[in-house]
């Protein structure tokens, strides 16, 4: 039997993997072949996931602040969020997979934060 402290990890890096992989290869697909296309909300939730990912690498830095781990958080959980909504109102191959990004990057986000709170208390 798995004990639940060994299952949020491994579920987290498993979703951060694939989100992360979905990302790049939603990126690989729309500057490769959909760039010329009408689609317009594809490269904004890119930027979205990528914003999400370098407040994810900076969040252990501002953790001795007052508010700002706060709005780090909030940021973070809606990024993929705008992620999802943009991909999936992108009719293309790219938006589809960078929705499929933000909802695996939103999974292991709460895994991630889940953990936290529940090792902490």
């Amino acid at each position: 039997m798995l004990d639940f402290q060994l299952v949020l990890p491994i579920v987290f890096l498993l979703l951060f993997a694939a989100g992360l992989v979905y990302t790049v290869f939603a990126s690989y697909v729309y500057f490769r072949s959909e760039r010329s296309a009408i689609e317009k909300n594809v490269p904004v939730a890119i930027g979205a996931l990528t914003i999400h990912y370098a407040l994810l690498y900076g969040f252990p830095y501002v953790r001795g602040f007052v508010l700002v781990p706060t709005l780090l958080l909030f940021v973070m959980a809606l990024a993929p969020l705008v992620a999802i909504w943009l991909g999936s109102q992108a009719h293309s191959k790219a938006g589809i997979r960078i929705a499929w990004a933000g909802a695996f990057t939103l999974a292991a986000f709460i895994c991630r934060t889940g953990f936290e709170m529940y090792t902490r208390s």
